[in-house]
């Protein structure tokens, strides 16, 4: 398992996204927020031309000419919290498992400091499938 990478925002971004996402018990905001973040971790690692939620990619950069893909899953917790990690699409699983998406976990979401993980399928994690529910209106 990798070790995390600690990442801390400036003042300014901090209040930026404090103030764009302020509600930490709103999955959309911890989303959000966590997309965010790693959008400014990637330009750190000197990725161009990052685009978030272009074809259903959470986010992608282009590195040597190169677009990569991630997934992104945020949390408040302050650490992995595996067993709250989900992938619910075909399409993402194939992403992952077949042309090798790294998972970017961002824990401590709403915090000036976070750690990011980045996680690779049959390296950091394997996927289990369970079966889901989907709700249908009653007549």
């Amino acid at each position: 398992m990798n070790n995390p990478i600690e990442f801390t925002l400036t003042n300014e971004q901090f209040t930026f996204l404090r103030d764009k996402y302020p509600n930490m018990r709103s999955n959309h905001d911890i989303a959000n927020f966590g997309v965010s973040v790693v959008k400014l971790y990637l330009e750190t690692k000197g990725y161009k031309d990052i685009q978030i939620e272009k074809d259903k990619i959470d986010i992608q950069g282009k590195l040597n000419n190169e677009f990569v893909k991630f997934e992104v899953k945020s949390t408040v917790d302050t650490n992995i919290s595996f067993d709250k990690l989900k992938v619910s699409s075909s399409k993402d699983y194939r992403l992952l498992v077949e042309e090798g998406m790294e998972i970017i976990r961002v824990c401590k979401v709403g915090k000036q400091s976070l750690d990011i993980y980045i996680l690779k399928y049959d390296k950091d994690f394997t996927l289990k499938e369970e079966p889901r529910w989907r709700l249908v209106r009653k007549k």
